[in-house]
């Protein structure tokens, strides 16, 4: 107990013990995420929220959106198989052969390749035979072998004549050609004039030599001399055999490099 000195003005001791005063506690500290009340942060935090209700409920409520319309939607279909064949059937001829030794007459058919009347056609057709070629529009008339390519079963005859207004066929790229792409053949098999098989391409390498090789074919036997020559063997009844002039030899010439020697 202490002394009178000790003691506020006033204030006497009593019986019981004196009340001890606890001491108040430092107020708790407000974390990071946890804004005071009425702050600008917890108003901010608010406004933040409320903005990402209206998204998610924007998001969840609006109309589907159409899908882009596809580069194939917009692209022309491609030909179809009788689009093809009266884009192609003009340059069609058939090719009738006899053969020399039996008499006997096969059918074939070729195609116009060039303005000048080159026509490709298959060497097995008409090899050691008198050709006799109908174009599209009926007219016939004799025809010679100009140059041929044994490895690869093609040949290239002209005509002695040229009908007018003929359509030649146009060479595409060989080099896009794909085993199984779709394949149109235009002939005369067993006689029928004219007919159209469609299937796919099968040997995708024999098809682009043929055609890299075609346009040194034509450059071969573009020559009005070679056609005049032609039609006067045709007449005898001869194979066609032009005589040693200069128009031959620049054909040799022309005909070593297409074969791939060195002359």
């Amino acid at each position: 107990m202490g002394s009178k000195a000790d003691r506020p003005y006033g204030t006497f001791p009593r019986g019981g013990p004196m009340e001890t005063e606890t001491p108040a506690s430092p107020p708790a500290r407000r974390r990071w995420f946890d804004p005071a009340p009425g702050s600008r942060a917890m108003w901010m935090r608010r406004g933040a929220f409320l903005a990402t209700l209206v998204l998610l409920a924007a998001a969840l409520f609006a109309p589907p959106t159409p899908p882009p319309a596809s580069a194939d939607q917009t692209a022309a279909p491609p030909p179809t198989p009788a689009e093809l064949y009266a884009a192609i059937s003009p340059a069609v001829v058939e090719i009738h052969a006899t053969d020399s030794a039996t008499n006997e007459t096969r059918t074939g058919a070729g195609v116009l390749v060039d303005a000048s009347g080159a026509i490709l056609t298959a060497l097995h057709v008409v090899q050691d035979a008198r050709l006799t070629v109908r174009f599209a529009d009926g007219t016939e008339v004799p025809a010679a072998i100009a140059s041929t390519l044994p490895a690869q079963d093609v040949a290239v005859i002209v005509p002695s004549l040229l009908p007018s207004g003929i359509r030649p066929a146009v060479m595409g790229n060989p080099g896009s050609l794909r085993i199984g792409d779709p394949a149109l053949a235009i002939g005369s098999p067993y006689g029928l004039t004219g007919s159209l098989s469609v299937g796919s391409l099968r040997e995708g390498a024999a098809a682009r030599d043929i055609a890299r090789r075609a346009d040194p074919v034509r450059r071969c036997d573009q020559s009005r001399q070679l056609r005049r020559t032609a039609a006067r063997r045709s007449r005898r009844g001869r194979r066609h055999r032009p005589r040693r002039t200069q128009t031959r030899r620049q054909q040799d010439r022309c005909w070593y490099r297409f074969r791939g020697h060195d002359r």
